[in-house]
């Protein structure tokens, strides 16, 4: 993450991350996933962005090269602990041979972003396919726990991993982006959580 006394009027840092499902649940075990992540709080609303490139590294679609994922996220802080917003993710194929339109994913979220105290987050939402080739519904809720020393003042959580669960032989993708806090010393000051998907269905 570009550290804050670069005084940028916006967050930004990269995401690397390699992943590994069971064939059961992907045609593509062992993916590679590269996340630019673009945010900014505004008062009572926030925002990101994320240009994602995926990759399968074994499985299906491995010589497909890196596709296009794109996620973003709104939300306005309804309570010092209840945001609600609107999440998109999207999947448009290799970026050297876009999909047709038809054949791309395209999803919208309703959420809500719930601080559960110092330790626990909470991020529930049911999104809509806004294409013949997505999912037609996708209900996630998702628990986060914050390690690590807590920073002096807490603030609502914005929890930042929302799965989303694609036909198969498509790479899952996931919004990611920051937690903040207000001040600059506490935004500066970052946790490592861990999520659990609870509940993913689709329809």
């Amino acid at each position: 993450r570009v550290p804050e006394s670069w005084n940028w009027p916006v967050g930004v840092s990269l995401s690397l991350e390699a992943g590994y499902q069971r064939r059961a649940f992907s045609a593509d075990t062992w993916t590679l996933e590269i996340r630019p992540i673009v945010d900014q709080k505004l008062g009572r609303w926030y925002w990101a962005f994320n240009p994602a490139l995926e990759r399968s590294l074994k499985g299906e679609n491995a010589g497909r090269g890196f596709g296009f994922t794109p996620a973003a996220k709104v939300s306005y802080e309804v309570t010092p602990r209840v945001a609600a917003g609107l999440e998109y993710y999207g999947d448009i194929g290799p970026i050297d041979r876009i999909d047709r339109p038809r054949d791309q994913q395209h999803l919208v979220f309703p959420v809500l972003d719930i601080d559960l105290g110092p330790r626990w987050e909470l991020n529930i939402g049911a999104g809509a396919g806004l294409t013949s080739g997505s999912d037609r519904l996708i209900v996630k809720v998702i628990f986060g726990y914050r390690f690590g020393p807590l920073p002096e003042r807490s603030a609502l959580a914005y929890p930042s991993r929302a799965a989303a669960t694609k036909p198969p032989g498509r790479i899952p993708h996931a919004l990611f982006h920051h937690r903040h806090h207000p001040g600059a010393d506490a935004r500066a000051h970052e946790h490592a959580r861990v999520r659990a998907v609870l509940a993913a269905a689709r329809r």
